[in-house]
């Protein structure tokens, strides 16, 4: 089999081309795409459930002011970390989550993943407000 100079040096000149992941590598971004995929399920399922009730479903003993407090302090760091996650230090902390020098490629999917548990902790640990907010027919 001859060898293609060529493209073995547009190969490693093109920094957009995938590297080869070794078994170990694949096996962390298979662990961390199925446990990013089931945390998005059950966010989405937790939304729905909290959603279609009218915001009633929540497993928070809070009442009244307490309630909206709490709920406020739930709410409030999603979109912070989330912006900060997009910022260059955010970037180079997610680019440190996964072993073997894998985070990097991985830095999208430990978002999703962060993103995803902050959802389930304001749609399952939200006390319900008592107001209901929309009624589904």
């Amino acid at each position: 089999m001859t060898r293609n100079p060529d493209a073995e040096r547009a190969v490693r000149d093109d920094t957009t081309l995938a590297r080869a992941y070794r078994t170990r590598e694949r096996a962390v971004a298979l662990t961390y795409g199925t446990a990013c995929h089931a945390l998005f399920a059950a966010a989405i399922a937790g939304m729905i459930c909290s959603i279609g009730t009218g915001l009633r479903w929540g497993i928070g003993p809070l009442e009244g002011a307490a309630a909206w407090i709490a709920n406020l302090l739930m709410l409030v760091p999603f979109p912070l970390l989330h912006s900060w996650l997009l910022s260059e230090r955010g970037r180079k902390l997610l680019g440190r989550l996964a072993p073997l020098g894998v985070g990097r490629d991985l830095a999208a999917t430990s978002d999703a993943a962060i993103a995803s548990d902050q959802l389930l902790v304001l749609f399952g640990l939200g006390s319900p407000s008592q107001t209901v907010w929309w009624r589904s027919a």
